[in-house]
């Protein structure tokens, strides 16, 4: 059993990423709970886990309110940024590019309920050949003040569009992104 608020955060997070019940002995102190989970931008998986709790131990209804706007501005900002990464794609793939969607944005799908953690970037893969290519593609969405506080390092390459970070990544050496379909 758990006792500590960090450990009763944990479990929840756990069980809401798993998809199981949480097991606590104590009840959390839910504004923790929701101040940790939204600095980690988990509170859609720590909710989802509180919405299976026994009764005493689910948050106040205050509490469900607050997480319920802030789930409600997370499937809005995960619908932009799944248009914004149909965008990118479209154009890349016109210019003959192979995109990855990596992290956040792709493995959304995976979680139980969709929209349960924002993503605060776009990660993009394509192969180091293309990448100089790749990125005049994102330049031209991108406006001046973007252009100008872009970032380059010797593995990827940073820009602000729309206000979503965009990274583009390229895979190197003999791995090569391949089409599957």
């Amino acid at each position: 059993m758990v006792e500590k608020h960090s450990d009763i955060y944990y479990e929840l997070l756990r069980a809401g990423l798993w998809d199981k019940t949480p097991i606590m002995s104590s009840s959390p102190n839910w504004a923790y709970i929701l101040e940790t989970a939204l600095a980690d931008q988990t509170y859609g998986f720590v909710f989802y886990a509180a919405l299976r709790l026994e009764k005493g131990q689910t948050p106040p209804m205050k509490m469900v309110s607050k997480f319920n706007y802030h789930l409600m501005r997370v499937a809005e900002l995960n619908k932009s940024r799944d248009r914004q990464v149909v965008a990118l794609f479209t154009k890349l793939r016109a210019e003959g590019i192979e995109p990855v969607l990596m992290k956040g944005q792709s493995l959304a799908a995976l979680y139980p309920i969709k929209g349960l953690r924002y993503s605060c970037d776009i990660d993009i893969y394509v192969n180091k050949p293309d990448f100089g290519k790749a990125c005049k593609v994102i330049n031209s969405m991108a406006d001046a003040k973007a252009l100008k506080q872009s970032v380059w390092t010797d593995k990827h390459y940073h820009i602000k569009i729309n206000s979503t970070l965009i990274e583009m990544h390229f895979v190197s050496g003999n791995r090569r992104i391949k089409k599957l379909a």
